[in-house]
């Protein structure tokens, strides 16, 4: 897919079904791998971009279903192994926007191993990625759960209280001064736990 294609699709994506700041974030793709056999199915638990250098460590952890292996994301498909190391195309981009439209602990990266130094690159195509994908289904339903669980958390931490929509709901705000009142309501809160916010801004005459 590539870096930039991810970056893109993902960013469409967000924009087309309206994405909530507590969506969860996957991807699920194939990556070569070191170690026989492919279909084995790992999470990643941190991202190399290549030409960069520069590190994310992306996902809430599921030890207990899966096992973790760090990413190297490169710019040109490479048969160039390194032990005890995944290496796809497109992973870094991925992690990096996913985080930015939710949060890091709900991007989540899990590669299936499609070519490994004895399994050839070349060999590789989508009724073959179909089968390894189908191999870890049982798996892949049980991190569903568990990361369906994480998004009800942040959902419920995110979720507006009802003095904050009363007060969206009097003015007509931008999607900037709406995040702007957001922020400034919680450091408001934090300062008068007792007092109700939209009382307190009930003399308003507009949104600005």
């Amino acid at each position: 897919v590539g870096q930039i294609n991810v970056a893109a699709a993902t960013t469409f994506v967000a924009a087309e079904v309206g994405a909530a700041r507590w969506s969860a974030w996957i991807n699920l793709g194939i990556a070569g791998y070191s170690e026989e056999p492919p279909g084995q199915i790992f999470q990643i638990n941190k991202i190399v971009q290549r030409s960069t250098g520069k590190c994310l460590f992306p996902g809430y952890r599921f030890p207990k279903l899966i096992s973790s292996r760090p990413l190297i994301t490169l710019d040109t498909a490479s048969a160039n192994y390194q032990d005890g190391v995944l290496f796809d195309m497109e992973g870094f981009a991925f992690a990096e926007i996913g985080s930015r439209m939710s949060c890091n602990e709900l991007t989540f990266l899990f590669k299936v191993v499609s070519d490994t130094p004895a399994s050839c690159i070349a060999n590789v195509d989508n009724n073959f990625v179909r089968e390894l994908i189908k191999q870890n289904i049982k798996t892949l339903k049980l991190i569903s759960r568990e990361i369906l669980e994480l998004v009800a958390v942040e959902r419920q931490r995110l979720a507006l209280p009802p003095e904050v929509v009363k007060v969206l709901q009097s003015f007509r705000f931008s999607a900037t001064s709406e995040q702007q009142l957001i922020s400034k309501y919680r450091i408001w809160k934090a300062k008068n736990v007792e007092n109700d916010f939209s009382e307190f801004c009930r003399g308003l005459k507009s949104a600005k």
